[in-house]
């Protein structure tokens, strides 16, 4: 579902973002040296270390990118067999509204 509104690129780092923050949940400036030394670097071939990913989340965040993504996936999930899970606050120094504490709510 990402593909339909982002590259293929950027939905592997978006995806690796909502990964890390699950299984080890630190301030963005810190995933990517997690990120580097366990196997999903490896696998999903992503640099979570790069400038770009700040650059990617202001963009997504000046658009209206979210809100078709949860619409789009408002519209797919199944009520009895789904799991969603916030990302809303992802800890960070960046300026970048879509991390600010509760933006999404």
């Amino acid at each position: 579902m990402l593909k339909k509104h982002l590259t293929d690129m950027e939905s592997r780092v978006i995806i690796a973002i909502a990964v890390s923050k699950i299984v080890r949940p630190l301030p963005l400036a810190s995933i990517g040296t997690w990120f580097d030394g366990t196997s999903l670097y490896r696998t999903m071939g992503v640099d979570l270390k790069s400038q770009r990913i700040l650059e990617l989340l202001d963009r997504i965040d000046k658009s209206d990118l979210y809100r078709q993504f949860s619409s789009d996936l408002i519209r797919r999930i199944n009520p009895g067999n789904s799991l969603l899970y916030g990302i809303t606050s992802v800890p960070s120094y960046s300026s970048a509204g879509i991390l600010e504490y509760g933006h999404a709510k």
